[in-house]
C-alpha cells in the first residue's frame, strides 16, 4: 500500500519526484483555513503532513489516526505543535541545512544595504534627487567593522564566514551554548556575551530560532545599549523582537539604520511604521526563497519523511 503524503503547500519538483520513486501518493491541500484542512485530513487519512508556511495544529494531527510524521519544509518549526505531536508519538522533522546559505547571503545583502543607506538613497534618487549622493554623510565600508551575530547555527556560521573571509569584518558570535572566548571552526568568529556584543557591534544580526526562551527577548533596553551608529538586521523571526520597541528605538534615533526580513505578524499591516521609515530596508520573509534553497529543502524534506515511514531514523528529528 502506498504512503499518503498531504502537502499543505506545494513544494519543488525534486521532493515530489523522490516521493513518487518511493511508493508515495501525493495530495496538495486546497484548504484555506484550519477547518478546511482538518476536513481534508479526515477524508485522505494521510501518513504525513508537510508544511512550508502553514501551521500544523493539534486539531490537524487529531484529524487522522494514520499520521506518523509531521514535517517542516524549512528551518523554523515554531509553527508546529511539537508537544502535541510528541504526546501522540508523531515524529517531527525539519530541514536546518536547506536554505541556510540563501538566508546568510540575504543577511549580507541587508548589511550592505544598511551600510550604504540603500532605502533612503533609492527613494530620493527616484524622485530626481541626484544630489542625495552628497546629502547623506554616513555611508560606510564594511572592512574592519564589527559584526555581531546572535545565533550561531547553520545561518549564523555561514554569515560569519561570508563576512569575515569575504568582507574582512571582525565577527563576534553569541549563543547560550558557547562559552565566551570560544573560537569558531575556521576562525570566522569569536564567542562573546550578549551585553558586550551590544556595546561593540557596528552591525547586529539576529539569526536565532524562535523558542520559548528567545520569544520577545530583544527589547528597547537592548537597542538602548547598542551604539547609536549601529545597524540592526533581523533575518530570524519577527517575534524574537518586541516590535513596538524596535519601532520606538528607530523613532528615538537609537540606530543609524535597520533591516528586517521578518515581522511579528505576517503579512504585516500596511500601516506598520517599519514599512514607512526611510532608514529601514524591508523584505517580505523572502531570505530563503531562492530556487537553489527550495530544491535542497524539498528533497531533504522528502528524504526524511520516507526514512520515518520506512522505519529509519531521520537526519533532523525535532522530538
Amino acid at each position: 500500500m502506498a504512503f499518503k503524503i498531504l502537502l499543505l503547500q506545494d513544494i519543488s519538483n525534486e521532493g515530489k519526484v523522490y516521493f513518487q520513486e518511493h511508493n508515495c501518493d501525493l495530495y496538495i491541500s486546497q484548504g484555506k483555513n484550519e477547518a478546511e484542512i482538518v476536513e481534508e485530513i479526515h477524508k485522505i487519512q494521510p501518513d504525513t503532513l508537510c508544511a512550508r508556511n502553514n501551521k500544523i495544529t493539534a486539531a490537524m494531527m487529531d484529524g487522522a489516526s494514520t499520521i506518523k510524521v509531521v514535517a517542516k519544509h524549512g528551518v523554523g518549526y515554531d509553527s508546529i505543535d511539537v508537544a502535541h505531536a510528541t504526546e501522540k508519538k508523531i515524529q517531527v522533522v525539519y530541514v536546518p541545512d536547506g536554505n541556510f546559505i540563501s538566508v546568510a547571503e540575504h543577511a549580507m545583502f541587508l548589511i550592505m544595504a544598511c551600510a550604504r543607506r540603500y532605502e533612503e538613497v533609492a527613494v530620493q534618487f527616484r524622485k530626481g534627487n541626484f544630489g542625495v549622493r552628497n546629502d547623506i554623510k554616513d555611508f560606510t565600508e564594511l572592512r574592519g567593522k564589527v559584526l555581531g551575530i546572535m545565533g550561531c547555527g547553520h545561518i549564523g556560521s555561514a554569515l560569519a564566514e561570508i563576512a569575515a573571509k569575504g568582507f574582512g569584518m571582525k565577527v563576534l558570535g553569541y549563543s547560550r551554548h558557547l562559552v565566551p572566548g570560544t573560537v569558531s571552526e575556521g576562525n570566522t568568529f569569536v564567542a562573546i556575551g550578549k551585553e558586550e556584543m551590544l556595546k561593540q557591534a557596528d552591525f547586529l544580526v539576529l539569526a536565532m530560532p524562535s523558542t520559548p526562551e528567545t520569544k520577545y527577548s530583544f527589547t528597547y533596553n537592548d537597542f538602548k545599549n547598542m551604539k547609536k551608529s549601529a545597524c540592526f538586521i533581523n533575518i530570524a523571526r519577527g517575534d524574537i523582537v518586541i516590535e513596538a520597541d524596535f519601532i520606538k528605538a528607530l523613532q528615538d534615533n537609537l540606530l543609524r539604520a535597520a533591516a528586517t526580513d521578518v515581522f511579528d505578524s505576517e503579512p504585516p499591516d500596511i500601516d506598520n511604521p517599519l514599512l514607512k521609515m526611510n532608514n529601514v530596508v524591508v523584505t517580505p520573509h523572502s531570505a530563503g526563497l531562492t530556487v537553489d534553497a527550495m530544491k535542497r529543502t524539498s528533497l531533504s524534506t522528502a528524504q526524511q519523511i520516507v526514512d520515518v515511514l520506512e522505519g529509519r531514523a531521520p537526519k533532523w528529528p525535532v522530538n
